[in-house]
């Protein structure tokens, strides 16, 4: 009509960890749950409004907001309380809790697209920040870091076959030698519009919208490949550090992990990788992480936790999974100053990992006052920009040859 949309909104809402309860009660009882929510929103919304289903566990209603936004907020959060109650499927009590993202019709020229595009670009943002239920967007979002999110999910599919990814190499130094040991595979994506996009921004989001298998598995086939290079050119006993996200950890197959069969396909000795791992692959919970972890280990493939002492997981945790290395994350390195705590911390994690038969690698180094000090607390490893930055294939080889 001639109002446009102004006067409604839509409300998309989207069911948190939708696929890991499936996993826990089974598909056909998922379907059932679908079922019932999508016959809650009708109550809620009346049959006079539209609900659709626009995804796996994503569903859109247009709502009425002649009174502003606050009328269609009050609506959602009336939803959003019915749908979190207690509810049964097949014998099994669950309670739901939902991300919601609105978008108001404040334009009688608006299209359906356009308001359905923000009201997606909403509940993406209620979703990154996890902390309120519901986020409305104003109509001009061309700048907003919302938009950039969305835009980023919809290039990650395809960006490592288009070629717009690659992959830079920063050396690992073995502390008591000074020699490079290892060297952690980092992702670069560059892309025409977009620009350089930094992991931190497209990592969390490749988890999200499921991208990261696609680019997980590119970054393991082609830092493999990297390793079998060097390993038959002069460095027979150099080792390739690769991240691994957990959300890979939980697709894989109960008979031998994706990366494993990479490997082998591509002639790289298990023992010469290192696998990068964040600790919400050990706090997971699940036994099979547990299982696929130890399958791993059992193969030669060496464990390294990232970032260690900025989460929840403790190195009693660590030693039930049998961690190789503990990596002390950067933030502990940069304040380390002689007598100060940050010592004091990095010498008990150092001397505990020690006698759990763990290694240690400081990162983030970039002094050499922080270098001598990670020295004398017996630190096994050490990278940072003090070692060296990271860089392309050839330059990293470059700089293995000259011994460096």
């Amino acid at each position: 009509g001639e109002d446009g949309f102004s006067g409604i909104a839509v409300a998309r809402f989207d069911i948190d960890g939708f696929g890991a309860i499936c996993d826990s009660i089974g598909a056909a009882a998922g379907d059932e749950l679908l079922i019932q929510v999508a016959q809650q929103l009708r109550s809620v919304f009346s049959t006079s409004l539209r609900c659709a289903r626009v995804g796996a566990d994503d569903f859109a209603v247009i709502l009425p907001a002649t009174k502003g936004p606050q009328e269609a907020e009050l609506r959602v959060e009336e939803i959003l309380r019915k749908l979190g109650e207690p509810r049964d499927i097949r014998g099994q009590i669950i309670r739901l809790t939902l991300k919601a993202g609105v978008a108001v019709g404040s334009s009688s020229t608006e299209s359906a697209e356009g308001i359905l595009h923000r009201a997606d670009l909403a509940l993406t943002e209620a979703k990154r920040t996890g902390q309120r239920c519901i986020i409305s967007l104003p109509t001009t979002i061309a700048a907003t870091p919302s938009r950039r999110r969305f835009d980023i999910a919809q290039q990650l599919f395809g960006a490592t076959t288009r070629g717009e990814m690659h992959l830079v190499f920063q050396p690992i130094i073995e502390l008591a030698t000074g020699r490079i040991a290892k060297a952690e595979a980092l992702l670069r994506w560059d892309h025409p519009e977009l620009g350089s996009v930094g992991p931190g921004e497209f990592i969390g989001v490749a988890e999200e919208v499921g991208a990261i298998h696609e680019i997980g598995d590119w970054v393991a086939t082609e830092a493999a490949k990297q390793a079998v290079h060097l390993r038959a050119f002069g460095h027979p006993d150099f080792r390739m550090s690769i991240n691994r996200s957990p959300v890979q950890f939980r697709a894989d197959s109960d008979d031998e992990p994706a990366c494993l069969r990479t490997f082998r396909a591509l002639g790289l000795p298990p023992g010469s990788v290192v696998l990068e791992i964040t600790e919400g692959v050990l706090l997971d919970g699940r036994e099979a992480n547990r299982e696929r972890l130890a399958r791993l280990r059992a193969a030669g493939i060496s464990l390294a936790l990232d970032d260690f002492g900025t989460g929840y997981a403790s190195l009693a945790q660590l030693h039930a999974f049998e961690i190789d290395i503990v990596k002390i994350d950067r933030r502990f390195v940069a304040g380390l100053a002689e007598g100060n705590r940050e010592q004091a911390l990095c010498a008990g994690i150092i001397s505990l990992a020690h006698s759990l038969g763990m290694k240690v690698t400081a990162e983030g180094v970039e002094t050499a006052e922080q270098r001598d000090l990670l020295v004398g607390l017996g630190c096994d490893y050490g990278q940072g920009w003090l070692f060296g930055r990271p860089v392309d294939a050839a330059a990293f080889e470059a700089r293995l040859n000259g011994g460096g």
